[in-house]
């Protein structure tokens, strides 16, 4: 087969196969897109390495339709696309290979802007914030909040009641006066008393002179 006799056979397999209208929708207008783009494909080319050019535009034309059409696009730029990157007729693996990797860079480039789009709301959103309450003074409420916190601790008024008092300790009747929690001694379930916190039996904020007393 000469080349003029290739040509009139990738005239004929291409036939119908025109670019779609805007208008042009659904499936059927998928696969006419895909189907010029397939064509633009092939014609980069020298016909004759095509070994069967009807079946070769039947098959990317059919890969095609399943991508967006914006990659067929891409994918016959005469720059950046195939014809640009390829010496010889690409495969449909090829071909395959080359709209997944643009599918890809734009996932990846939608998402970077996505992040980029997030990181520019909390930038405006923390300016709004700073007009409405300046650094100063959220600065003196923080130092508040801190001051007010070690004040508490120090207190005990946040300390957990973590110590056992018996029944049987000479201090009882005091810690009980003083708010102690009833409860039971981990060690024996039968031995009743009450929960107190710890500071009240170091000497801190001590109802009496007490000495401290053990489970």
């Amino acid at each position: 087969m000469d080349e003029d006799e290739r040509r009139k056979m990738i005239r004929k397999a291409s036939e119908g196969r025109s670019i779609a209208s805007p208008n042009d929708g659904g499936q059927a207008g998928r696969m006419k897109l895909a189907s010029y783009h397939a064509k633009l494909i092939l014609g980069s080319f020298r016909a004759d390495q095509a070994a069967d050019p009807e079946i070769y535009l039947t098959a990317i034309g059919h890969l095609l339709s399943r991508y967006p059409a914006d990659i067929g696009a891409k994918l016959t730029d005469p720059k950046d696309g195939i014809a640009g990157k390829f010496k010889f007729l690409p495969t449909v693996s090829e071909v395959k290979e080359e709209a997944d990797r643009l599918i890809n860079a734009e996932r990846d480039q939608s998402y970077r802007d996505n992040q980029l789009r997030k990181q520019w709301q909390l930038r405006d959103e923390q300016e709004r914030l700073d007009e409405r309450e300046p650094l100063e003074h959220r600065r003196k409420v923080a130092a508040r909040i801190l001051r007010e916190l070690k004040e508490a601790f120090a207190s005990g008024e946040h300390e957990p009641y973590n110590v056992f008092v018996p029944t049987f300790a000479p201090q009882y009747a005091d810690v009980v006066a003083r708010g102690g929690k009833p409860g039971v001694s981990l060690e024996d379930k039968n031995r009743a008393g009450v929960w107190v916190r710890l500071s009240w039996l170091q000497g801190r904020s001590l109802p009496g002179n007490w000495k401290q007393a053990g489970a």
